[in-house]
């Protein structure tokens, strides 16, 4: 896959799969939100207080990879470095809804980030060191 064709499915309103290193048990893996900017970073959202937030902060590093269903199949990996920084609740509400309008679109995004941003989220930044692209 080009580079051109990775940077147009990240832009996609599709699911990613983070994957975060656990000692104990495996990777944690879970599906994500994500955002991915022009600079070739990753933004997620995350409740502050759960097990993603409190690996990524322990490991510094994650792996996430968005895949697109349907003809071509395909999909895009990527491994690096994050940031998790906590969000006041003005920063919260506004990353809240543009993630939510991305998503759902303005109606339900709008709605959806009034209650989703009550709870503390932290801003997941990921920088991707190693990158994988393939079309099945």
């Amino acid at each position: 896959m080009s580079i051109i064709d990775r940077e147009e499915l990240l832009q996609r309103v599709l699911l990613a799969v983070l994957s975060v290193e656990r000692v104990e048990d495996g990777p944690l893996v879970a599906p994500v939100w994500y955002e991915y900017r022009p600079t070739g970073q990753f933004l997620l959202l995350v409740p502050s207080w759960s097990p993603k937030a409190a690996l990524m902060r322990r490991w510094g590093r994650a792996s996430l990879c968005v895949y697109q269903d349907g003809e071509p199949q395909r999909y895009v990996s990527a491994t690096g470095s994050v940031e998790v920084r906590e969000l006041d609740e003005a920063e919260c509400y506004a990353a809240m809804l543009s993630m939510a309008v991305r998503y759902e679109g303005h109606e339900r995004g709008t709605e959806a980030a009034g209650r989703l941003a009550q709870d503390p989220v932290s801003l997941v930044t990921l920088t991707p060191h190693r990158w994988h692209a393939q079309v099945f």
